[in-house]
């Protein structure tokens, strides 16, 4: 039996019109724009990098690398997959395909907004850097230090409905880490003023979908909603109630 949600589509009402009320045939439309994301690890020596290049103390540990990117996040573009084929040839040219593999891009983007004193830039940078030095050619990770574990990242990505906590989809990217260096934003145009936005590329090893992604989002969801607003729903409720009455224009 289909969700509540699509019911209506699923019972094949309004094929024709495909337009949807709000009686026996409501439809929930899919709004976009509630994604969220969640770096589940940081590389260890990030933070003391960051600082390295800032030449004095910014950040005091990967939480609150985690807590800036997290925040200054302002869009992330997933890949989608892509089931490929091969063609046979018949009598007369006559052809026919079967499926081979599906292939999955493994690359996503994000962009950032980024904040006075450049915490973004600088988080990025430093992570590059860590992982090849651009003026020396190595790695500043040394010996048993350089591996994947140390300069990749676990990341998670979920959207929700427009409540912020119902998921709507949700995956994991492991092995991810930055492709770009950023420094080239720090140039500048006298005629343009104006906010700065951070684009990043991202290279990652595996994405996942499972059912486990999907409990652990739910569970990031409703911590973070409720870091933001820490009072029930009810409470809620009765608080944008006294708002709504204390701004409400008078009647007289």
């Amino acid at each position: 039996m289909a969700k509540n949600s699509f019911a209506a589509l699923a019972n094949g009402f309004n094929k024709f019109t495909r337009k949807f009320g709000t009686d026996t045939n409501e439809v929930v439309p899919y709004i976009s724009g509630a994604g969220f994301i969640h770096f589940a690890t940081i590389p260890t020596y990030l933070p003391a990098i960051v600082n390295h290049h800032k030449a004095e103390t910014i950040i005091s540990g990967a939480d609150e690398i985690r807590n800036i990117l997290e925040s200054c996040n302002i869009s992330c573009t997933i890949p989608g997959k892509q089931l490929n084929t091969t063609e046979f040839t018949g009598l007369g040219g006559i052809t026919w395909s079967v499926p081979t593999n599906v292939s999955t891009d493994t690359s996503l983007s994000m962009r950032f907004w980024e904040s006075s004193d450049t915490p973004v830039l600088s988080i990025f940078h430093a992570w590059i850097r860590m992982i090849r030095d651009s003026r020396s050619g190595v790695s500043l990770l040394v010996d048993e230090q350089y591996k994947k574990s140390n300069y990749a990242s676990n990341l998670y990505y979920w959207t929700t409905k427009p409540d912020g906590e119902s998921i709507e989809y949700a995956a994991c990217f492991s092995g991810l880490y930055p492709t770009k260096d950023p420094s080239d934003l720090y140039g500048y145009d006298v005629s343009v003023i104006d906010k700065l936005e951070v684009d990043m590329d991202f290279k990652f090893d595996y994405m996942w979908e499972q059912d486990w992604v999907y409990e652990r989002c739910r569970d990031l969801a409703l911590a973070r909603k409720a870091n933001a607003f820490p009072v029930s729903a009810t409470q809620l409720s009765s608080v944008s109630g006294e708002v709504n009455s204390a701004y409400r224009p008078s009647d007289s």
